[in-house]
């Protein structure tokens, strides 16, 4: 019989925001750890139209502060931010929280480190976190690593082209090595 290692979903694929349109943002285990969410009752949510970035600023206290959203917790434990009004009025959160694939409304949640909205009363000490829910491909791999990547990574790409080669030909989303593949077998 093969060994197994057993990785804890929320700790293998990082910190998670999970949109649902009628529960709202649900936030992983993991990124209740790394926001520090778990004594924190309230949320200021600032969504970037262009970008498609939604930025969330926790916010320390008891007392509602300035366009504040309660962040509540499930019967399960983990935590939530109803967030209702704003995924039905921002059509490209909803967009997304009407996915039927769980996986495609999860998204990687990192620190923000861009400028905040003045707030009365707020100091310049405040700390937030984003998601970016359109493809930004601020990560790049050489084509000698795609070979070693295992054959179910999947995720968004882009082929580039043109005289330079920074025009983008096409963007295409699954199994990066099979695309890879399929995509030499065409120029050949």
């Amino acid at each position: 019989m093969a060994l197994r290692i057993y990785q804890p979903t929320d700790q293998a694929t990082g910190p998670k925001v999970l949109i649902d349109t009628g529960k709202g943002f649900l936030f992983s285990a993991t990124a209740i750890r790394a926001a520090s969410l778990a004594e924190v009752h309230w949320i200021r949510l600032y969504p970037d139209d262009d970008d498609r970035v939604i930025v969330f600023e926790p916010v320390p206290g008891v007392d509602k502060p300035l366009y504040g959203l309660k962040l509540g917790q499930s019967s399960r434990g983990s935590r939530r931010l109803t967030g209702k009004g704003i995924i039905n009025q921002t059509p490209w959160i909803r967009a997304v929280s009407m996915l039927p694939d769980t996986a495609d409304r999860k998204f990687d949640l990192k620190p923000y480190h861009g400028p905040l909205p003045e707030v009365a009363g707020c100091g310049q000490n405040r700390t937030a976190w984003y998601i970016r829910l359109m493809p930004a491909f601020e990560e790049t791999i050489a084509v000698a690593e795609i070979r070693a990547l295992s054959s179910n990574v999947k995720g968004t790409y882009r082929y580039l082209g043109g005289d330079d080669g920074r025009e983008v030909v096409y963007i295409g989303k699954g199994r990066i090595k099979d695309r890879y593949r399929q995509e030499t077998v065409r120029t050949n």
